[in-house]
């Protein structure tokens, strides 16, 4: 994989595969880290880590097979700047930051190139049926690119998920620390000014978009590589 050692501006995707590598080993090496800590919001930056990898991962594959397959953007040549087609308007790929856009694109272009691909590659390119669900619940949070690099955006239902600490009712604190099977690392509990209780916190579990995140970055990390391998000889 010559392309994990060349520099950015001899890529023959331009550069965005590998970045996404980069951005995927970034977000595996914060996300391995089990040690306690106390910042309950560091799935944030490390989910936008994940989701700009696949966001890359997905530009990459577009470049790759315009310019390999010299596949022209509407009536631009196919070396030019790279566009896909939105809602069937040709759009300036660098403004296009929804991953369900993108991933659409790539699966027309991967039917379009059906033919070429039997022919010059041994890859069973079949997408899994989970990938566009792991799309679809990426999108339905996130299609700006946006919903983790701030803690309010336009949607601010989606927004109360963010959380790493969530509250609950003062009944439910108290049994919850109360269990013989629950040991709270960090809780906050409230009261007022004579003593009595009126707000609890308590970590919440794993965000589980994360899981989602984890397993799409790793499918389109590896398409990457196989395009990469089998189209462009490893570079």
């Amino acid at each position: 994989m010559q392309f994990m050692l060349s520099p950015l501006d001899d890529q023959f995707d331009l550069g965005f595969g590998v970045l996404g590598h980069s951005f995927q080993s970034a977000a595996e090496e914060l996300d391995s880290r089990k040690e306690p800590t106390a910042d309950f919001h560091r799935h944030l930056p490390i989910s936008f880590l994940y989701r700009h990898a696949i966001e890359l991962f997905l530009k990459s594959a577009v470049i790759i097979f315009h310019r390999k397959f010299r596949i022209p953007y509407g009536s631009l040549p196919w070396n030019s700047k790279p566009h896909i087609l939105v809602r069937e308007e040709l759009t300036d790929m660098y403004n296009v930051h929804s991953v369900a856009d993108l991933y659409g694109y790539v699966v027309a272009l991967f039917h379009a190139c059906k033919a070429a691909l039997d022919t010059c590659t041994k890859t069973d390119w079949t997408i899994p049926a989970d990938v566009p669900k792991w799309v679809n619940i990426i999108e339905g949070y996130d299609r700006k690119g946006t919903f983790f690099r701030y803690p309010v955006t336009s949607d601010s239902s989606k927004d109360s998920a963010k959380s790493g600490m969530k509250q609950s009712s003062v009944e439910d604190f108290v049994s919850w620390v109360s269990s013989a099977h629950v040991k709270p690392d960090v809780t906050l509990l409230l009261h007022d000014d004579v003593g009595n209780p009126t707000r609890a916190f308590t970590p919440d579990e794993e965000f589980q978009f994360l899981e989602v995140l984890r397993k799409a970055t790793s499918f389109f990390a590896s398409m990457h590589v196989g395009l990469r391998m089998e189209l462009c000889g490893g570079w």
